[in-house]
């Protein structure tokens, strides 16, 4: 569950059963007026993400778009991959650990494993080319090809 209008990690939790987040919603008193209720983004979690080195990353991707109609998107080669400190785990115990499941920066710089010189981020580059080398050109084109495919469709749905 992520909140619609914070950043930085904050705010942000992790459920694995419906009952917990009725549970949340009954403890937080939320208000009765609608428009005072902070609100939430609830989406299913990757249980079995891609792991480079046993860590979780996300990836940072600028997409300028000129126009809708027709549809103009410019991709910029300028996006990073950002990883976690902390190799990932499935363990329901862990679920409460953000040094192993998010990548925000205001959250990994607190781990003494942070590198302060690139943040723990991989140009997007060196990203396409550590794919590659580990799972091979055909595999890496068709993720690259996915990726703009998923750009593609959320921008159409806007």
């Amino acid at each position: 569950m992520k909140p619609t209008s914070r950043a930085q990690g904050s705010g942000i939790f992790l459920v694995n059963k419906l009952r917990q987040v009725e549970k949340w919603a009954h403890r937080s008193k939320l208000p009765l007026n609608a428009q005072q209720r902070e609100q939430y983004v609830i989406c299913r979690y990757i249980d079995r993400p891609l792991l480079i080195g046993g860590k979780k990353l996300d990836l940072r991707i600028y997409v300028l778009v000129t126009s809708f109609r027709p549809m103009r998107v410019w991709l910029s080669s300028l996006g990073f991959a950002r990883f976690c400190n902390e190799k990932y785990s499935a363990d329901a115990h862990e679920l409460g650990n953000m040094m192993m499941h998010l990548t925000n920066v205001a959250i990994q710089k607190n781990a003494d494993e942070y590198n302060d010189q690139h943040g723990s981020n991989w140009s997007i580059e060196n990203l396409r080319f550590y794919l590659e080398q580990t799972r091979g050109k055909p595999a890496t084109d068709k993720c690259f090809e996915d990726i703009k495919n998923i750009l593609y469709i959320s921008l159409k749905s806007v």
